[in-house]
Parts: structure tokens; C-alpha cells; sequence
């Protein structure tokens, strides 16, 4: 009589079904003669080989987990995975991830191969803006040379974590495509502030620290570790704020304070449990224009934002990760004051030893003088490397609103200098990627290792390969990442 693992056995057969259809589809668009992806005019080259990447890291995703709950089941014993995560559970995450890529892929190709003649003109601006925006991260050795972005048009901002490929998917709003003609760019412009905070998420995930074998992502909480946890779920947010600030326009510091204007009141306080919330986080952006030298910029904008507080009337608590509460002068503090201590960690050559100790131990204290969410600007900042010049200067001007028609000036530039605007981006070629649907990450070896081994990986392991660096929702990486 069959027992519980013989059942299980079998439900992989569903499975397996159900990853034929996914790689058929997949295949289908990776052929020389796809209809979908070579009607697309523009990034034709990228979005092959993008399909290329999934569906090669996603049968390694597929076959490592199949192959490793069989071979505990054939020893009648339950998968570390088990009961937390059920084999059906992890298979649908995987399948699930993998198609919400595949429908990205295919929107960004379609909206190029049948979109207007504004809807292709909004994406080949937002590919060269958002790769204007990238690049920095690029030259200062954050990213690998040769990655790129692809832009594509949906509801709101977005960016799709995909650790197989070089490549940014930057989700943008439709409000971005101009209304009649490429005069209207410069009207659209504020939409297509969110990208650079987007491409920031995309650093935090995909960029190493300065010490190469660690990603970003990982050396922002080791160099954080005394912060509460409720600033702790912060910190990839912030962390995007603050490259978005530093590469982006000076204009994205005023779309912020906008955008949080469309809340409600009563979720003006509130906490999703990922974002600063919304009466807290444009002060993160001001931190940051006055660090980079626009304190005139940032001490406008702060004085604005007091002002939108008070006619809000928010003066009260806050609700913080956790249902946690303070008062929200505190969490304001918590973003905008430091005892501002500067201490020089390292020892002058004259003065090794003790005096080099004192200066380790000055050091320490500073920083644990900062205030929570000030010590993740912090160490996002000084990890980042410094603007070149390449976004405008910020604008001296009385009227807000000319800090935005800037940025639309700028913006109705960028690419323009080319008649064919997509020649400016690298295109991905699977020709020059050593092994497709690799990730750089140490779950690459750990998927290759032997039977042995595998029985070998404790829980944590396995949930981490399911989670491939922030990929699927179900493991926990909570993709995509929405603003």
C-alpha cells in the first residue's frame, strides 16, 4: 500500500508537467524566428538572451529542488524544506517567479514591437535615463561593466529582481508616455523620477561593497548591526532613496515630498512594514542634498515639508514595523540628527598603537551616537561613490516648480545626441556569458555539488538557494520590489 512518500512521488509528476510548459513557452521565445520578442524594434538582442537566462537558471532552480525531495522521500524521511515548506509550496514559487519575469519580458517586448510611436519614444528615454543613472555604480566598480537596463510600462514603479542576468527590468508608470508628440516630454518629466530610486534598488541587490566578495545588500546590515529592528526593514528603501538622491536629479528630492501627498492621512502615519513612512522619508532626501553640497535646495524643501506637516496637522504618533509607536518628532530626529562627530579611525604613521586604538574606540562611539536611519544614510553614502557630474547641478530658483522644469529640460536631452538612441545602452550578448543562468552567488556551487552534500544542507541553506538573493516572493525575498 502506498504510504505518504510514495504520494508525494507522485505529485511531482504534476510538477514536472508544469515545468514543460513553462520551458516550452520559454523555448518558443528564445528561437530564432519568435514572432514576440524579433517584432520588437529596439533591445532585441537583450530580451533573447534575458529568456535565455530564466529559463536556464530556473531548470537549475526546478531540478535541484525535485531532485532533492525525492531523495530524502526514497529514504522515507521528510525534506529539511518540511513541513514549513511543502514541496508543492516551493515548486509554486519557483514556476510563479519564473513566469512573472517571463510576463515582464514579454510586456517590455511587446510595448516596443507594438506600442505608438510615444510609447516607444517614452522607453528609449527611460532605458537612457535609467542607464545614465546606472552607470555611475558601473565606472565605480559596484557593477560588473556591461550591465544594463530595460524599461517597460505598467501601473506603478517597480524593479524585478532577477538575479541570472546583468540586466535592470525597471517597471515605469504609463504617465511617463507624452500625450501627443515629443514636444510633451518635458510636460511627462516628473514621471520618470521614480527610476532613479528604482535602479537604486537594483544596486542594493546586484552591487559588491567595496570589499568584493560582499553584496551590497549584506554589507549595509553588517556595518548597521545596533539599529532597532523597525529601522532594520528600512533599510533597502533607504538605501534606494539615497542613490536615487545622489544620481538622480535634484528634482527627485521635491517628487518625493509630492508623492507621499498622496496618501491618505491615516496611512501618512502608518507603516507598510518595508517603507520609511510617508511623513518621515522626504527627509531622507534633504539629508542627502545637503551631504552632496545643496544645502540651500535641502533646507528649502525641508521648510516646505514642515509646512505640508502642519497643514496635515500630523504631530502625533507614528506606527512603526511591528505596530511599534513614537512620537513623530522622534522619527524625524531618527532621520535628521547625529552628534556630528568626525573621528579619523585610522592612526597617523607617528602615532600607531595606542593612540591608533583611542582612534578605533573615538570611532565606535561616533557612530553609535547617530540616530537609526541617520547611520543607514551614512553608510549608504559613504559606500556610493560621488556623483561625476553627469545630472545637472541643482537650480537656483525661488519657484519650486522650476526645480522640475530643470529636470524636463534635462531630460528632453537625454539620448539625443545619437539618431539611433538605443545604440548608446550594451546590449547583453549570451555569447560573452560564461555559463547562462548563472548568479555569481555561492548557491551556484551549492546546486552543483553532489548527492552527498545535499543531504547534507540544513534548512537555512535550502531556504537561501530558494530564495536566490531576493528572487521569488514565496522564499521570502519579497519580489517584485515595489516603491
Amino acid at each position: 500500500m502506498p504510504d505518504q512518500f510514495d504520494n508525494k512521488r507522485q505529485r511531482l509528476e504534476i510538477w514536472d508537467t508544469r515545468w514543460k510548459s513553462l520551458d516550452g513557452v520559454m523555448d518558443d521565445l528564445t528561437r530564432a524566428d519568435s514572432r514576440s520578442i524579433l517584432r520588437s524594434p529596439s533591445r532585441q538582442e537583450t530580451l533573447r538572451c534575458i529568456v535565455k537566462c530564466l529559463r536556464a537558471f530556473t531548470r537549475s532552480q526546478f531540478e535541484f529542488f525535485r531532485t532533492g525531495f525525492e531523495n530524502y522521500w526514497t529514504q522515507k524521511s521528510l525534506h529539511p524544506l518540511e513541513p514549513e515548506y511543502p514541496a508543492d509550496s516551493v515548486f509554486g514559487a519557483i514556476l510563479d517567479q519564473a513566469a512573472s519575469d517571463l510576463e515582464v519580458i514579454q510586456r517590455a517586448a511587446d510595448q516596443r514591437a507594438q506600442g505608438s510611436a510615444m510609447v516607444r519614444k517614452a522607453l528609449v528615454k527611460a532605458d537612457n535615463y535609467a542607464f545614465e543613472v546606472l552607470k555611475p555604480a558601473i565606472t565605480g566598480g559596484l557593477l560588473p561593466n556591461g550591465t544594463t537596463v530595460v524599461t517597460y510600462l505598467q501601473k506603478t514603479p517597480a524593479v524585478q529582481v532577477i538575479p541570472y542576468a546583468p540586466v535592470a527590468l525597471i517597471g515605469i508608470p504609463f504617465t511617463c508616455v507624452p500625450p501627443t508628440d515629443s514636444e510633451d516630454m518635458k510636460k511627462v518629466a516628473r514621471n520618470y523620477l521614480s527610476i532613479p530610486h528604482e535602479v537604486g534598488h537594483y544596486v542594493f541587490w546586484h552591487g559588491y561593497s567595496k570589499v568584493k566578495s560582499e553584496r551590497i545588500h549584506n554589507y549595509i546590515a553588517r556595518v548597521t548591526p545596533r539599529n532597532p529592528a523597525w529601522c532594520s526593514k528600512w533599510i533597502e528603501e533607504i538605501f534606494a532613496d539615497v542613490y536615487g538622491c545622489l544620481f538622480g536629479d535634484p528634482a527627485i528630492a521635491l517628487s518625493c515630498q509630492d508623492m507621499q501627498l498622496e496618501y491618505a492621512l491615516s496611512k501618512f502615519v502608518e507603516s507598510d512594514g518595508e517603507h520609511p513612512n510617508p511623513a518621515v522619508r522626504p527627509y531622507i532626501y534633504q539629508q542627502v542634498l545637503a551631504a552632496k553640497g545643496d544645502v540651500d535646495l535641502a533646507e528649502r524643501l525641508r521648510k516646505r515639508w514642515e509646512s505640508l506637516l502642519q497643514e496635515r496637522d500630523v504631530d502625533g504618533e507614528i506606527i512603526l514595523p511591528g505596530n511599534l509607536r513614537s512620537a513623530v518628532s522622534e522619527v524625524i530626529q531618527s532621520v535628521t540628527e547625529s552628534q556630528n562627530v568626525t573621528v579619523n579611525a585610522e592612526a597617523s604613521s607617528a602615532g600607531a598603537g595606542a593612540k591608533a586604538e583611542s582612534a578605533k574606540k573615538a570611532g565606535a562611539k561616533a557612530e553609535a551616537a547617530k540616530k537609526p536611519v541617520n547611520r543607514v544614510i551614512d553608510a549608504a553614502y559613504n559606500l556610493l561613490p560621488r556623483p561625476n557630474g553627469a545630472a545637472p547641478e541643482s537650480p537656483a530658483v525661488a519657484d519650486m516648480e522650476d526645480v522640475y522644469n530643470k529636470f524636463g529640460d534635462h531630460l528632453v536631452l537625454v539620448g539625443d545626441n545619437s539618431s539611433d538612441l538605443d545604440k548608446k545602452l550594451p546590449e547583453l550578448d549570451c555569447s560573452l556569458i560564461p555559463e547562462i543562468g548563472s548568479t555569481d552567488l555561492w548557491i551556484d556551487a551549492i546546486k552543483k555539488s553532489d548527492s552527498s552534500v545535499k543531504l547534507a544542507l540544513p534548512q537555512d541553506v535550502w531556504v537561501r538557494v530558494l530564495q536566490a538573493g531576493g528572487w521569488t516572493n514565496k522564499g521570502g525575498g519579497g519580489n517584485p520590489k515595489i516603491t
